[in-house]
């Protein structure tokens, strides 16, 4: 786990990376300033990325046996992931808990949840916080908002 830092005290205002014991200044890694109570954390140190694995061609049907499989952002909604047509006999990659799935080819960044078992393809990643966000995710299903406030919401930027 890294932890990303500003110090507070000895006259520096660099934010540093810790790597086990060695200190790194990342000032050219942050997008933007945030607010002192808040602090900077990798996505990989807050949350389980799953990136997505083809099944082998030849196992993808239509005939509704296996998991359902979906390859890129072709059944996001505003919200939640719809059901896909599309079924493998061997996935590679299994969702099988609540997450936040993200479109990882053109166009890349839209977000969809998904509570169900489902295989995903090259074009999805899945993340599943490392927090509980149950409350959070209920209330954003009750929304009647664009998937574009999931993030903020999970991150509790109300």
């Amino acid at each position: 786990m890294t932890l990303l830092t500003k110090p507070i005290t000895g006259g520096h205002n660099h934010y540093y990376e810790n790597i086990e014991g060695t200190e790194t200044i990342i000032d050219d890694q942050l997008p933007f300033e945030i607010p002192p109570s808040w602090s900077w954390s990798r996505l990989s140190d807050t949350a389980i990325i799953l990136m997505g694995q083809s099944p082998v061609g030849t196992s993808v049907t239509n005939d509704k046996s296996g998991v359902e499989f979906h390859q890129g952002k072709g059944c996001f909604t505003e919200k939640e992931l719809s059901k896909s047509e599309a079924f493998t006999s061997a996935p590679t990659k299994l969702i099988d808990f609540e997450a936040i799935l993200m479109s990882v080819r053109a166009p890349v960044g839209d977000v969809n949840l998904v509570n169900r078992t489902i295989c995903i393809g090259r074009g999805l990643c899945a993340i599943k916080p490392l927090i509980d966000i149950q409350s959070r995710v209920r209330h954003i299903r009750q929304c009647d908002t664009s998937s574009d406030i999931i993030f903020s919401e999970v991150a509790g930027k109300e």
